[in-house]
């Protein structure tokens, strides 16, 4: 296997350090992160982060996600995801399977032991062959890791079915890696899979750079409980009013800030 180890407790701290030096007003349909005036380019300040050229290239787990999502059907379900972004018809942004990652990514090779994490080296914010990362975590052992023991239970799924988020970005505003775990636990019944496709649609709307709307709350609060129509003008909101290169802003990473933590900030 292939792979690194880090401290984990200090990523940790400095993923809370950058989630602050990143948070700023929720809009509507508004960039997640900004360029600031340290870290990157002078020349990009004020410009939201984006992919190059609105082209993300993901890269799917080589094993199952659960007995119901095995590998062709999950990397099914993952284009499905996609597909109800780059099918709105004012976005400028293409997605593409480009592949699988190297290896099955599980509790095999994604460890936490004495504070040290160890992930396959793809997986890793500096893998930025593979742009972007897609994990099925077919038992919940690399959510449990990444997370906490216990964080991949069924009890959970309403926030831990499916998390990460940009990790790496380079000084001239693009987005350079993310990382998204979907938890198998949170798969195991079809009556799962429309609760589990919508909180992957959420993170990939994070990854390709969207800030939370302030519309349609009760999407996330549950109250009142929300209907498919709160589901799709939530979704849909976000695209109001967007410039091509307003697209793309960033999701709260979970790595990288812990690289830089003080030089990344809006």
């Amino acid at each position: 296997m292939n792979s690194v180890q880090e401290n984990f407790m200090p990523r940790f701290v400095a993923i809370l350090a950058g989630i602050v030096i990143f948070g700023i007003p929720a809009r509507a349909g508004g960039p997640e992160f900004v360029a600031g005036a340290s870290y990157f380019d002078p020349t990009v300040k004020g410009v939201p982060l984006t992919w190059p050229q609105g082209a993300i290239n993901y890269y799917t787990d080589q094993g199952d996600l659960s007995p119901i999502l095995l590998g062709a059907n999950a990397d099914s379900f993952v284009a499905s995801a996609f597909g109800r972004w780059t099918s709105i018809s004012t976005v400028a942004i293409a997605a593409t399977q480009a592949a699988h990652l190297a290896e099955d990514v599980s509790g095999a090779n994604v460890t936490l032991i004495n504070g040290v994490l160890s992930m396959p080296a793809d997986t890793l914010p500096s893998a930025t062959g593979t742009p972007v990362g897609i994990v099925y975590d077919e038992d919940g052992a690399v959510t449990d890791a990444l997370l906490g023991t216990g964080a991949s239970s069924a009890l959970y799924c309403a926030g831990n079915s499916v998390f990460g988020g940009i990790d790496n970005l380079a000084t001239n505003a693009q987005f350079l890696h993310a990382l998204i775990i979907m938890n198998g636990v949170c798969a195991q019944s079809s009556s799962q899979l429309p609760d589990l496709q919508y909180h992957l649609v959420r993170v990939i709307g994070r990854v390709l750079g969207l800030d939370w709307s302030q519309a349609n709350l009760n999407v996330i609060t549950r109250n009142p409980p929300p209907v498919a129509a709160d589901n799709r003008a939530f979704r849909e909101r976000k695209f109001f009013r967007r410039s091509p290169r307003e697209f793309t802003a960033a999701f709260s990473s979970r790595m990288r800030m812990a690289h830089q933590p003080s030089q990344c900030r809006v």
